[in-house]
């Protein structure tokens, strides 16, 4: 069952869950694959290796997994990060041509000019006080 298999890659499993939830990754990605790629991306995006290290954790314990493996060979963990003023057609141009190619663990974050939107901003991605968007024109800088 799912509630057995997300116990799966934990040492302290009981025996009997153990024999009777085998991970299972062939059709459909398995709960331990679909968690392993959206730690990916909140680590990418929140710039947290604590995640990134959680990701590794199901890496490490389910290595035979088929999705699994295919997350962690996932190349292109990148921050998009485009400033700018959203009411200029250039800086939406801009938006629109970064989101166009599909990446699945890239992440496209726009911080804007206004000093307020700014600031609520950096109170969930932290980082993003270090970017100065004070310009009107658009602006993109790749972070990996």
């Amino acid at each position: 069952s799912d509630a057995a298999m997300r116990y799966a890659g934990e040492p302290n499993v009981p025996a009997y869950l153990r024999d009777i939830a085998k991970p299972t990754d062939e059709s459909l990605p398995d709960a331990n694959s679909v968690a392993a790629f959206n730690l990916l991306r909140f680590a990418n995006v929140l710039a947290a290796p604590a995640w990134r290290a959680r990701a590794e954790a199901i890496f490490t314990s389910l290595p035979s997994l088929p999705h699994v493996a295919a997350v962690k060979a996932m190349s292109g963990a990148e921050r998009i990060v485009i400033t700018g003023d959203r009411h200029f057609k250039a800086t939406v141009d801009t938006l629109t041509e970064a989101h166009a190619p599909y990446a699945p663990l890239r992440a496209v974050i726009y911080v804007p000019s206004s000093t307020d939107a700014r600031a609520r901003l950096a109170r969930t991605l932290a980082w993003t006080k270090t970017i100065d968007a004070t310009a009107k024109e658009p602006r993109t800088i790749t972070l990996r």
